[in-house]
């Protein structure tokens, strides 16, 4: 009788074991792929922060140089537009006509 309750007792305490490095190896691998989600998550966000300045800078410049458009098309036009217009543009920095 004692004999079986070592081999009872051995095989609950080696099925425990087996449980224990089973869960740690588990969470080690959740870790990395939670840790792997998040890098891509980030690489995303990047990309769609720079896609939406790209389209920022894309509108701002187009209604610029629209502007400009109108100003020289003007049949009034004097070169005291332009400064009027970088003035009022002040993406741009220099305007050469």
């Amino acid at each position: 009788m004692k004999r079986r309750e070592i081999l009872i007792f051995v095989a609950v305490l080696l099925a425990s074991a087996i449980l224990a490095v089973l869960a740690t190896l588990s969470l080690r691998q959740w870790e990395v792929s939670a840790e792997r989600r998040v890098h891509e998550q980030a690489r995303d966000m990047a990309a769609m922060a720079a896609e939406k300045i790209e389209m920022a800078v894309l509108k701002l410049e187009e209604e610029g140089l629209g502007s400009l458009r109108l100003a020289t098309l003007d049949p009034r036009f004097t070169p005291e537009m332009i400064e009027t217009w970088k003035t009022h543009t002040s993406f741009f920095d220099r305007a050469y006509l």
